[in-house]
């Protein structure tokens, strides 16, 4: 039985990452794919042939370069949860039903947790930044959060205990 819930692969051949995914999307189809491509038409085909995710590197870089110089406030702070043990991470409401049917408020997730709401997804995708304090959560949405990792691993035990 495998039980790896995602994978990456840095192949450096087209045809051996498109195995790798195949392979690994036969092995356990729910399975997260994240693929490196060399150029857009490989990230097109890796998402084709099964990758959950593609990258490609040099137009990552190209945006990095973008951001450093139109929004260098962000990149800082983006930098520092790299040095810091910051993490931006999604809180499945779903899975936590104590919060269903619950305020931003009446959760107060920033004093007794410690982590910022940045947006909640809808469950049909939609991303509400910033969202007000009387929004109440629903079942199927997702509260994208940040704070540090240990705050993070508490907030989650919420939904486990």
């Amino acid at each position: 039985m495998l039980k790896a819930l995602h994978i990456t692969a840095n192949i450096f051949t087209t045809v051996g990452d498109i195995d790798a995914k195949l392979t690994a999307r036969e092995l356990k189809p729910e399975m997260t794919i994240i693929a490196r491509a060399e150029t857009e038409a490989t990230e097109r085909r890796l998402m084709l042939a099964g990758a959950s995710r593609a990258i490609c590197l040099p137009i990552i870089g190209a945006l990095k370069v973008n951001r450093m110089l139109m929004y260098p406030a962000m990149e800082d702070l983006l930098e520092a949860t790299h040095e810091r043990d910051i993490v931006v991470d999604h809180l499945n409401v779903s899975d936590t039903p104590e919060f269903v049917g619950r305020s931003l408020r009446d959760l107060a997730l920033p004093s007794i947790h410690g982590v910022i709401v940045l947006a909640v997804d809808s469950a049909d995708g939609d991303r509400r930044f910033n969202p007000p304090a009387d929004h109440t959560l629903a079942a199927g949405e997702k509260v994208i959060v940040v704070g540090s990792g240990d705050a993070l691993e508490q907030l989650e035990s919420v939904g486990r205990s």
